[in-house]
């Protein structure tokens, strides 16, 4: 995890295209502002004390876990990345990008490096994720106490998110 937080200070891939991520984008660091039919007019980003150059597949990566639920991971995973990275090119277009435009192949191959990443984030973040939805959370009840964990349905829900995408980093290629 520290190695591709740093990657832009201490060893800067060639075609890394590294960006100022927020490093911490989910849901409950934005601000919406919606226009008079109740449509999404603009977004605020907030919270950015670890804010950071890094990889443009870092926030992206972070947000599979953070914005999106099992169903979107599973049946939208790879649409919703794509259309991230062609509105990526429209930005960069929009600011008069002078530089080299990365492929989509070059995205990919870029989150598969990372693949680190998402091991880290749902082997820590996604569970946390899972009992902070639950209404009655106490963590230290929960880590203390097996039986304070057998009712939990969501871990059920857990295992069936992480056998699926443990089954799909195996056929891209995460455990060769």
């Amino acid at each position: 995890m520290r190695a591709i937080m740093q990657e832009y200070y201490e060893s800067r891939k060639p075609n890394g295209f590294y960006v100022l991520g927020h490093c911490d984008f989910h849901a409950r660091n934005m601000m919406f502002k919606h226009n008079e039919d109740g449509g999404v007019e603009d977004v605020m980003l907030l919270d950015f004390q670890i804010s950071n150059i890094c990889p443009v597949t870092t926030d992206i990566i972070y947000s599979v876990y953070m914005l999106m639920g099992p169903e979107e991971r599973h049946n939208n995973y790879k649409e919703l990345l794509d259309y991230y990275f062609s509105e990526f090119l429209v930005t960069l277009q929009k600011i008069g990008y002078k530089g080299e435009f990365p492929s989509l192949m070059e995205f990919w191959k870029i989150i598969s490096q990372h693949k680190i990443y998402d091991f880290f984030l749902i082997s820590t973040f996604l569970p946390m994720m899972g009992c902070l939805q639950l209404k009655d959370f106490d963590p230290a009840e929960l880590m203390q106490s097996e039986d304070a964990r057998k009712p939990l349905y969501r871990l059920e829900n857990y295992i069936k998110d992480i056998e699926f995408l443990l089954a799909r980093y195996e056929e891209q290629g995460y455990f060769a």
